[in-house]
């Protein structure tokens, strides 16, 4: 399901701060990337348009193959101490349109 909300517009509402650092554990292994101010998510190096494609090329670096993968619920954010889904910005975000 699209909800057409991107990373940008929840940055610009002041839901989430850019830089900020993006988490998740899969298969073991402690994955990490940076969403920036523009809204993209850098992983390894290299800026992703989007939190899925992140998630997508993050994932496919653990044991296993590459798979379509939901950024938004993939990758974690720490909220005041609470690790968070990307979900948690995106609900705020739409709650306050």
């Amino acid at each position: 399901m699209r909800l057409g909300v991107e990373l940008g517009e929840i940055i610009a509402a002041g839901i989430l701060k850019a830089p900020l650092a993006l988490f998740c554990t899969y298969k073991g292994r402690q994955l990490s990337a940076t969403l920036r101010p523009d809204g993209s998510v850098d992983f390894d190096g290299t800026a992703y348009e989007s939190c899925s494609q992140a998630a997508e090329t993050a994932r496919g670096t653990a044991p296993g193959r590459r798979m379509n993968t939901n950024g938004w619920s993939f990758w974690r954010y720490d909220d005041r101490g609470a690790a968070r889904q990307l979900t948690h910005a995106r609900g705020a975000f739409l709650a306050a349109r």
